[in-house]
């Protein structure tokens, strides 16, 4: 499951109940909504990197193994 399928319901839910919290409940919220989405930026840069390396690692290596 991604990051993003757990976000993007919680973010829906913080939204229908923006009016029953008080300020200072909304702004922790708000914190953990960030923290949640900073994470799942850097999973997704961390993916590309690590595609991006094996990409770079296997760029020399002949394609079927009969071409050796």
């Amino acid at each position: 499951m991604s990051a993003g399928a757990v976000i993007m319901p919680l973010l829906l839910a913080f939204t229908l109940i923006h009016d029953q919290f008080q300020l200072s409940q909304l702004k922790t919220i708000s914190l953990i909504t960030q923290a949640f989405l900073c994470l799942n930026y850097l999973v997704t840069l961390a993916s590309a990197a690590q595609i991006g390396t094996l990409a770079w690692l296997e760029r020399d290596q002949p394609s079927s193994p009969d071409a050796a």
